[in-house]
């Protein structure tokens, strides 16, 4: 995709103390599905512990057994040495030996069911989308629904799903599921599951881990303290988000090291109007590197991270260019009692909106008339951003907390608006390809969550944004900077 000092990006206000990123929620329902292990010994290391800070994800784990094939072959098909129970069919007088089943491995499942209901007092929108169903911003005034009118939506979708395999072994593996769509407001039997996480982990030592597969990136690990899990603060202070990635995770004591290889950003769409192809992200050959410094120690975590790669602009036409696309980040993580958290983080970043992050600055190629000249020059679009949250528990059932974020495009003329105009006047949302279209983006949120008991907890949110979007010129008679205020209740059940 967070002790008391997580950072992971599930939210662990809600979720769990526990400083890593992918962590196990709640109470946990554990499904053996079985537990023999092999006789020699193959398991019999134990399971590092978690490490602090969020370099260490939570124990996952995945185990192949070894595949064996060996071929016999005799003149005498009645002297075949291999067991019966282990031969395949003979063909021509020749025997395959069958490889042994894998061993069983426990599965731990974990998540949570997550159903509330939001009311707007006005519109908002979700990553650009005008809908409530994961709140980022305030409605884009043009592109939201009677952005003025208050509205309401029951949703579910953010519930959470995972299974942690072979969980506290060498080799684990962890895969994760929501089923959250941008695209669907209020979703009932039309939601679909989204892949979340899906990585495997070798962990020789409690020091040392490698991990291959979909995660969080190293990059901004601090989440901050919310029901709304999937929104956040992104789009207004935080960024950090998920990749396809290969980790290496070392930390020696009070010290962590993250360095990661990573796909520039996701492609799920079409590629110059031709649904499947591959795009200029596979073409550009340079991948996301990312680097996460902390220092640990008791209530107390800082550390530094980066992302960083060569995006390349127009490959194979006039106008092709490379340009920096990336971000660094400062975290500061305060803890010294177990109910006191507050969680410091901001960022700097250049194009980092196109490399899959979740900030405000899109940058672009150059845009081509017809007889080659330039229509819409290119530009690097740079930003900054910040926030800070804070959670106090209130005796052993509940807890207060509140933070507030902020996200500013530096050369707002450079800016492209979320959406466009066809000839007839239609408005078409276009942030897949020009960004969020916001200059600066402005959250405040604090609430209060109830725990009767530890699986289950009740919560009231309420929040408040100041947006200024980025208009197109014909809309000029609009007011771009938009606020808006609504309020989330609901209920959340561990497993």
């Amino acid at each position: 995709m967070r002790s008391s000092r997580s950072i992971s990006k599930t939210s662990p206000g809600f979720v769990t103390p526990q400083m890593v990123r992918s962590s196990h929620l709640g109470i946990r329902l554990v499904l053996v599905l079985s537990t023999s292990l092999a006789a020699d010994g193959a398991f019999a290391q134990q399971a590092p512990e978690p490490m602090g800070g969020g370099l260490w994800t939570s124990p996952e784990a995945v185990d192949a057994a070894p595949t064996e094939s060996a071929e016999h072959t005799t003149p005498q098909p009645t002297t075949n040495p291999i067991p019966a129970e282990q031969q395949l069919p003979p063909e021509s007088g020749r025997w395959t030996l069958k490889p042994p089943p894998a061993p069983g491995l426990p599965i731990r499942a974990y998540g949570f069911i997550k159903a509330g209901v939001v009311y707007g007092f006005s519109g908002f929108e979700s990553f650009s989308q005008p809908n409530q169903s994961a709140i980022t911003a305030a409605g884009n005034p043009v592109v939201g629904q009677l952005v003025d009118n208050g509205r309401y939506t029951f949703q579910v979708a953010q519930s959470r799903v995972g299974a942690a395999i072979n969980d506290g072994q060498e080799i684990r593996g962890l895969v994760e599921l929501d089923f959250w769509d941008p695209t669907k407001p209020s979703p009932t039997v039309a939601t679909l599951p989204r892949l979340r996480i899906a990585k495997v982990t070798w962990a020789p030592s409690s020091s040392f881990a490698l991990e291959l597969g979909q995660d969080w990136d190293l990059h901004a690990p601090v989440q901050a303290h919310t029901a709304n899990f999937i929104g956040g603060l992104f789009e207004a202070g935080n960024t950090g988000f998920m990749r396809q990635q290969l980790k290496v995770l070392f930390k020696p004591t009070h010290f962590e090291l993250g360095l990661a290889v990573g796909f520039p950003a996701s492609n799920n769409g079409a590629s110059q109007g031709v649904a499947g192809r591959d795009g200029l992200l596979e073409l550009s050959g340079i991948p996301t590197f990312a680097l996460r410094v902390a220092a640990v120690t008791d209530g107390l975590t800082a550390g530094v991270s980066a992302i960083a790669t060569g995006l390349h602009f127009n490959k194979g036409q006039p106008v092709s260019r490379r340009a920096l696309a990336g971000a660094g980040a400062l975290y500061l993580i305060v803890n010294p009692v177990e109910w006191f958290d507050l969680r410091i983080e901001s960022y700097v970043g250049r194009n980092a909106e196109n490399i899959g992050l979740l900030s405000l600055g899109r940058g672009r190629g150059a845009t081509l008339n017809p007889n080659g000249t330039v229509a819409l020059p290119d530009a690097d679009l740079d930003e900054l951003g910040a926030f800070a949250s804070l959670r106090v528990a209130l005796g052993s059932w509940g807890a207060a907390y509140a933070m507030a974020g902020v996200a500013s495009v530096l050369n707002r003329e450079d800016l492209l608006p979320s959406y466009s105009r066809t000839a007839e006047g239609t408005v078409v949302l276009t942030s897949a390809t020009t960004g969020p279209g916001i200059k600066r983006n402005i959250a405040a949120r604090a609430g209060y969550e109830l725990r009767p008991l530890t699986y289950l907890a009740l919560f009231a949110e309420g929040f408040a944004y100041e947006t200024l979007h980025r208009l197109q010129d014909a809309d000029a008679m609009i007011q771009p900077r938009v606020r808006a205020y609504g309020i989330e209740s609901g209920i959340i059940l561990y497993f």
